[in-house]
């Protein structure tokens, strides 16, 4: 299954109780605003989550050792996944 915008706004709404066509604006408005600082400055840091960068036409995520999920639990983004 992959992610879409409409399935993080749906899962944002879920989890926050925001009617879903305002958590389609947020998502959208979220993406819009990370395209833009990856454009002008060519590297995003997100901590708990990762590295976006700009290298040539195209766009490299780097996510971050220890990636934060659901109620402080983390997954280890350097061990392999059976």
């Amino acid at each position: 299954m992959k992610t879409t915008k409409a399935s993080l706004a749906k899962e944002f709404s879920n989890e926050t109780g925001v009617p879903e066509y305002i958590a389609k604006k947020h998502v959208s408005q979220i993406l819009k605003l990370l395209a833009k600082e990856i454009m002008v400055t060519e590297k995003v840091m997100i901590s708990g989550l990762g590295t976006f960068s700009k290298k040539g036409g195209r766009v490299d995520f780097s996510p971050s050792k220890k990636i934060k999920i659901n109620e402080g639990r983390i997954f280890d983004a350097t061990k392999r996944i059976k």
